[in-house]
């Protein structure tokens, strides 16, 4: 007699409490699918991290609140979840992590790359681990021999084979999460490769992953033949409303991106002189946060964001430019990252590089005359280019990669010879081609399926992160929805989910875009 397993939806327990009504919408479209029970399953980016006393705390705090039925897990209940589990790391599991560990430390020369190659069962976790290790310990790079990293790498390997054993105990047939990246990530990955249902989600997208796409928010690969599909007078009225939206944004609005705190434009500019007044070629680097998600899109020219500030610092001094760098103003109140004091502290030994206030408005840069601008995959590669100044990408893996106003070198020596030839460089920007980018990025791809204005409840509820953490929020989107409403998401819900397309956006209701154009 056949053992017969069960059947199981996984789903992410997190904290993110506006994110819940996409739950709502994505269990009643998959149970229309196949039946299946529902279960939460938490793995917080320190799981791997903690010491036994924080482990005890988390453990007990998760025991009660699923006991008592405290408001996140009677969120989840009503939601159909039928239990809550953290994964349990067993003996079996520890003896494959540590073959599997010494056969990689026992290769010589390894390095950070060698980091992200990791594949086991062909199972690509890599990057996973990389970008686990980052924000669990709140590091800027790694170091691929030091004690700490060795041993997250077992544990975290440890956890890939817990999760391994468990879709051979179980026919899961989908995974729910809210990040493609972290620890969450694992069970994703693993989904992927057998072939289930691998979904990414949240109010403005959802995306389902699969061996050819194994990253989430790369739809910007299919803008240019999207915006190609339409007629003449929509691209003409798309391109117009674009234009409006984009101008906004550089006055300091912030209506598409909700998630900041501050503009990095700003209308009322600085009149204290931040740029030096000389002849010399003036060059910005914009820096991203060293511990958030580096390999999001994918692997980029260098392993990490700080290899790349690195190498634009080394080489800084081999130039006769200005060279500024300035953080966006939102990565200086960011509690959980040190890219601020790495930053200060490294410029000490590269005083060539000059310190900009994060406060300080682009559109005073822009004024005082920068010539050109690094990014890795920046919002500014959109930004800098519509006033011609050029914009140098440090990895393929791009938002802009589709378009011709960014630089998008394909190798270290390539970005090298780049950055020595930076007055010579020829960039015939063509502002329709950011305008085009700016439509499908910003207003296409970048409203809620669920026809809510969520610039205005972000201001509501005081900010992004109240907004996403308020325990009032998922009743406030549910009952905003009319049952119309209602009915229609769940219809167009579940005809996506019946197929293998890769992204539910807001272009899955023209009516709606074109009412709000």
């Amino acid at each position: 007699m056949f053992f017969k397993r069960p059947k199981k939806i996984l789903i992410e327990f997190h904290g993110w409490n506006a994110e819940y009504i996409t739950y709502y919408f994505i269990i009643d479209a998959l149970k229309s699918l196949f039946p299946a029970d529902v279960h939460a399953f938490a793995t917080f980016p320190n799981f791997l991290s903690r010491n036994f006393f924080k482990k005890f705390i988390d453990d007990v705090k998760f025991f009660l609140g699923n006991i008592l039925n405290k408001k996140t897990f009677r969120i989840f209940r009503f939601l159909g979840v039928k239990s809550f589990f953290i994964p349990i790391l067993y003996f079996q599991n520890y003896q494959l992590a540590n073959k599997y560990y010494k056969i990689f430390y026992n290769k010589n020369n390894i390095n950070k790359d060698d980091i992200l190659k990791i594949k086991i069962n062909n199972i690509l976790i890599g990057d996973i681990l990389y970008d686990s290790y980052l924000k669990a310990y709140n590091q800027y790079t790694i170091e691929v021999k030091s004690t700490e990293f060795k041993k997250f790498f077992k544990n975290f390997l440890f956890l890939f084979f817990y999760w391994n054993d468990y879709f051979i105990k179980n026919d899961v047939k989908a995974v729910i999460v809210i990040h493609a990246t972290y620890l969450t990530g694992l069970p994703l990955r693993i989904a992927i490769f057998k072939n289930k249902k691998a979904i990414v989600a949240n109010s403005i997208k959802i995306f389902q992953l699969n061996k050819s796409n194994i990253y989430s928010h790369r739809e910007f690969l299919s803008y240019k033949k999207e915006f190609s599909n339409f007629n003449l007078t929509q691209k003409k009225k798309y391109l117009s409303f674009s234009k409006k939206k984009i101008i906004e944004k550089f006055s300091g609005d912030l209506s598409t991106m909700e998630y900041l705190s501050f503009p990095s434009f700003d209308k009322k500019q600085n009149t204290k002189k931040v740029i030096m007044k000389s002849n010399k070629f003036k060059v910005l680097i914009a820096p991203h946060i060293f511990s958030d998600s580096p390999h999001i899109y994918g692997n980029m020219l260098f392993p990490d964001n700080y290899e790349w500030l690195l190498f634009l610092f080394n080489i800084s001094k081999k130039t006769n430019y200005e060279w500024y760098i300035k953080l966006h103003p939102d990565v200086s109140i960011v509690k959980f990252d040190k890219t601020y004091e790495v930053i200060i502290k490294l410029l000490k030994n590269y005083k060539n590089i000059k310190w900009i206030s994060p406060q300080v408005s682009h559109n005073t840069l822009i004024k005082q005359g920068i010539n050109a601008v690094f990014t890795i995959h920046g919002s500014i590669g959109s930004e800098y280019p519509f006033f011609g100044i050029p914009v140098i990408n440090a990895s393929l893996n791009n938002p802009h990669i589709k378009y011709n106003f960014n630089f998008h070198p394909e190798n270290i020596s390539k970005l090298e010879s780049i950055v020595y030839n930076l007055p010579k460089l020829k960039n015939k920007i063509r502002r329709k081609e950011i305008l085009e980018f700016f439509f499908m990025h910003k207003i296409i791809y970048n409203s809620s399926w669920l026809e809510i204005d969520y610039s205005f409840l972000v201001k509501k509820f005081g900010n992004f992160n109240q907004f996403m953490s308020s325990k009032d929020v998922f009743l406030h989107l549910l009952n905003s929805l009319n049952n119309n409403n209602k009915e229609k998401i769940k219809y167009k819900m579940r005809l996506f989910f019946n197929t293998n397309n890769y992204i539910f956006c807001n272009k899955e209701f023209p009516s709606i875009l074109n009412k709000n154009i």
